[in-house]
């Protein structure tokens, strides 16, 4: 019992996960679990491909969940920079409204 509200009390201290121990296999498993927080802290990822890969399973999602996301995670709050392996991610995307979300960031 008092491992179980360790393990509790650890989930809910918010601690964020290091995007880059994320694993496409990671990835692949949150997918069916419509597991959106780990699959956007992959955004975040060094890892350009890790990122593409990220970025095109929010398709699943519909916009307006995945707005935020790509907000954060297309551009590198440190460097200020485009994460490359988001905008490749993008390509393709027929929804007006994920392509607005990285067109007004551009801007």
């Amino acid at each position: 019992m008092r491992m179980l509200t360790l393990t509790v009390l650890f989930a809910c201290t918010g601690v964020e996960t290091n995007p880059d121990s994320i694993t496409k296999s990671d990835i692949q498993t949150a997918v069916p679990q419509k597991d959106i927080k780990t699959i956007c802290t992959a955004l975040k990822s060094s890892d350009e491909e890790m990122q593409q890969f990220a970025t095109e399973q929010l398709r699943i999602f519909e916009p307006d969940e995945t707005k935020e996301c790509l907000k954060e995670g297309l551009v590198d709050s440190e460097s200020k920079s485009f994460r490359l392996g988001v905008l490749e991610g993008l390509k393709g995307e027929k929804r007006n409204a994920v392509a607005r979300v990285a067109a007004e960031l551009i801007q």
